[in-house]
Formats: C-alpha cells, sequence, structure tokens
C-alpha cells in the first residue's frame, strides 16, 4: 500500500479559514499519526473524514499542538453541521491535503459558554 506521510509543519492558514479568524475550539481530540510520530508543535488546517472507501463525509477543521500535550483542542469551520457528527468517542481519519496522515477520536465536547 501506499506509505503515509508525516504531518506537515505549521503552514499559513488555508482559504476555508479566514487568516484572521480566532481559534476557538470545539472539542477536544486526540490524534495519532499513522508513523507513530510525535507531531510537532503548530496549529494544522485538515479534514476530519467519517466513513469508508465510498461513503466519505469529509468535515474542515484545526488543531492546535502544544507542548506535547496529549488531549487537543480543535475546531470545526461549520461547527452546527460538524459538531452533532462527532459526539465523544467518535473515532475518524484526518486528511491534510490529498493524504490521509493519521487518525483522531473525540474526547469531550467543550463546554458552552452563554
Amino acid at each position: 500500500g501506499q506509505a503515509f506521510t508525516a504531518f506537515r509543519g505549521p503552514k499559513a492558514p488555508s482559504h476555508r479559514f479566514r487568516p484572521d479568524s480566532p481559534f476557538m475550539p470545539q472539542l477536544t481530540i486526540e490524534v495519532r499519526q499513522h508513523d507513530g510520530t510525535a507531531i510537532p508543535d503548530g496549529d494544522y488546517d485538515v479534514v476530519f473524514v467519517l466513513g469508508q472507501l465510498g461513503a466519505y463525509e469529509g468535515f474542515t477543521a484545526r488543531f492546535r499542538v502544544a507542548a506535547g500535550a496529549a488531549a487537543l483542542p480543535a475546531e470545526f469551520l461549520k461547527p452546527e453541521v460538524s459538531l452533532p457528527r462527532f459526539p465523544a468517542g467518535t473515532a475518524f481519519r484526518i486528511l491534510q491535503g490529498k493524504v490521509f496522515v493519521g487518525e483522531g477520536k473525540v474526547i469531550a465536547h467543550a463546554e458552552r459558554t452563554a
């Protein structure tokens, strides 16, 4: 099969999230790279993917890695659509560009403050 590439380092925000939009975490996730190596600190614009070949659903997201933390904050571009599909315990794959680079799992949703 195809070898998976490691997460690329932090890059300029994609056109999907506005470059000036603040990072507003909506959930906490854990992430594992396919090759088992640590993910470098930084912000990552990715797609969280549910389903299998032929029935994929992708959700634009970003997450932040800092100081080797196991629980990572994440944000969806469209939380009203995405959050209901990702309850705690949901496993997903992570697409960066056109390559699946790892797996993730939802730990919890962020507490809502009104």
